[in-house]
């Protein structure tokens, strides 16, 4: 059996249905991020994007002679891990794929590796006096590095 549907819903007009969300998000009103998307008919953003799309505002549209002139506030967002070397210690790529091998490539300053944390040393205190009661040294196992 087939079976048709027809969207019947009348367009959206794209510069009011904006204006609106702008109202609603100034206005301090709480929206699910993805009802404003569906709204606005934006795009689902992907983690691996480094530039994600915020609100699209028109500032003003006119006409001048036979032509008309818009110019719209397009917002961006943008989302990056940071991990920051410690003061002093420049990249040490190690390896081709390594993200750092950019420094190499570009005869940047790099330094030398940290050596592998192979044990971490635990001492355990009890109330006063602060004697060490206990004492461990935990191993970190080939495994965990990778």
């Amino acid at each position: 059996m087939c079976r048709f549907e027809f969207d019947t819903r009348q367009p959206r007009d794209m510069k009011e249905t904006a204006e609106i969300l702008d109202l609603l998000g100034r206005s301090g009103v709480p929206m699910p991020v993805a009802w404003a998307r569906a709204e606005s008919a934006s795009p689902a953003v992907r983690d691996d994007e480094p530039l994600l799309p915020g609100w699209v505002r028109s500032l003003f549209s006119a006409r001048l002679n036979s032509d008309a002139l818009a110019a719209y506030s397009c917002e961006f967002d943008t989302v990056w891990v940071e991990e920051a070397l410690d003061n002093g210690r420049w990249p040490a790529p190690g390896g081709d794929n390594d993200p750092d091998r950019l420094f190499a490539d570009y005869q940047g300053r790099l330094d030398t590796p940290w050596p592998m944390h192979e044990r971490t040393g635990l001492a355990y205190h009890l109330d006063d006096p602060p004697a060490v009661v206990a004492q461990d040294i935990v191993t970190t196992k080939a495994k965990d590095h990778d």
